[in-house]
């Protein structure tokens, strides 16, 4: 791999360390990659892994879940393991009335958050109320919504961009009652996205038409 460019020429291209007298070690003392320096010796990958793995599993499982799905911040943090359905080849999770297809990573983190024991003081042992995915210590209740917010959001997962950009991807590929239903967002809501969706499309499509014919022409 091509070390980092630092610098440019006289000409204003670009030009790596060494070929400014600057030499330096662009190999990740962690995985051996070569022109991706971030910090201390390690490249970028190595790095966000790491902050990824030190994440608590329920954050990485609510972060995940929104940027992927866009739930509305309540339906999220009522989510319990009933909701989870797992296959002998496909995990799905049931948002609303509809199960969507997880991605095998996040099934394994969901399973794992399902699965491990809960705290619980001694009033709620004696009174068992709903097992929650994203429990709290008072007894039968979910994480609360801003509790939920800020969870993410000290990681910097930009729970407020994902809740835009979910809708918007699912826009594109599901029908306005579905996309109601999964996301939790009004049934009026659904059909601007996907009427911005559908928009957006044949734009990108009428013009691709006309690049094409220009081409032709040519």
């Amino acid at each position: 791999m091509v070390p980092p460019l630092i610098a440019r020429d006289d000409h204003g291209a670009e030009v790596c360390g060494p070929c400014v007298g600057f030499a330096a070690d662009y190999t990740c003392h962690q995985c051996g990659r070569v022109g991706n320096p971030h910090s201390r010796g390690r490249c970028a990958h190595c790095v966000l892994a790491e902050r990824v793995n030190a994440l608590q599993t329920d954050v990485r499982a609510a972060g995940a879940i929104t940027l992927l799905f866009g739930p509305s911040t309540e339906r999220l943090c009522h989510l319990t393991p009933e909701h989870l359905k797992f296959g002998d080849k496909h995990a799905h999770l049931v948002l609303g009335r509809h199960p969507v297809l997880l991605p095998p990573r996040l099934a394994e983190l969901l399973r794992r958050l399902a699965e491990q024991p809960q705290l619980r003081p001694q009033l709620s042992r004696s009174h068992p109320g709903p097992r929650w995915l994203f429990p709290v210590m008072v007894p039968g209740k979910p994480i609360s919504t801003h509790g939920m917010t800020l969870k993410p959001g000290r990681h910097d997962i930009p729970v407020r961009t994902a809740r835009n950009a979910a809708p918007a991807a699912l826009a594109a590929v599901l029908p306005s009652p579905i996309l109601a239903d999964v996301t939790g967002m009004h049934r009026h809501t659904a059909l601007r996205w996907v009427a911005y969706a559908r928009r957006d499309w044949a734009e990108y499509l009428a013009a691709r038409a006309a690049d094409a014919e220009e081409r032709d022409r040519h």
